[in-house]
């Protein structure tokens, strides 16, 4: 089974480095022309199912890679989970980046910490979240399209990184020696970026 995973297209936010987490706020003109770009890519690609965040930005970029907004031609059905959100971030949501950075990039993404300062959802509970949706979502998937199906998942930034996690073979509670869990750290996904894997 192919597994296609993308970010959503720009946001406002993302263009002023403001931390979004689970604020609802819709792509901008920008992220619009990054998800037909990935549409037009995509354009010869047999999708069998979408699983979507259901946060707005995520929503709105699979809409417009299936075809939904634009010519109608609906590629395939959309799923929206909860499960694929990004990192709630509590009261740092609509911050700079750089003004909470030493925080966000390092205590906040640390196992042993585990931090829920801010209201921030803890980094455990991500992963957590993440791996339930891939084992009782995305392997499931394979008996009902078969081997050969193409699955695409849109998803966020911090999200993906747990999900590349995950697919590369990480465990519900994260090994900090693992090869998939060093390999997460450095993983970035930009807007609009594709990445695919097979299982």
């Amino acid at each position: 089974m192919k597994i296609l995973v993308t970010r959503h297209g720009q946001t406002d936010w993302n263009l002023e480095n403001r931390i979004q987490g689970w604020s609802d706020n819709p792509i901008n003109e920008n992220g619009v022309s990054q998800a037909r770009i990935l549409r037009d890519k995509l354009k010869d690609t047999k999708i069998d199912i979408c699983y979507c965040s259901s946060l707005l930005r995520a929503a709105e970029t699979a809409q417009i890679v299936l075809g939904y907004k634009d010519d109608g031609e609906k590629k395939c059905p959309i799923r929206y989970d909860k499960r694929l959100r990004e990192r709630g971030f509590g009261s740092l949501e609509g911050k700079v980046t750089s003004t909470v950075e030493s925080f966000i990039f390092r205590d906040s993404w640390s196992l042993d910490l585990n931090a829920g300062k801010y209201g921030i959802e803890p980094i455990r509970e991500i992963y957590r979240r993440v791996y339930d949706f891939y084992h009782s979502s995305i392997l499931p998937l394979k008996e009902e399209f078969g081997d050969d199906a193409t699955v695409l998942i849109v998803t966020h930034g911090g999200a993906s990184r747990v999900l590349n996690y995950v697919i590369l073979g990480g465990d519900i509670v994260p090994e900090k020696s693992s090869e998939a869990y060093v390999k997460a750290q450095s993983f970035v996904l930009k807007n609009c970026d594709l990445v695919e894997y097979t299982v």
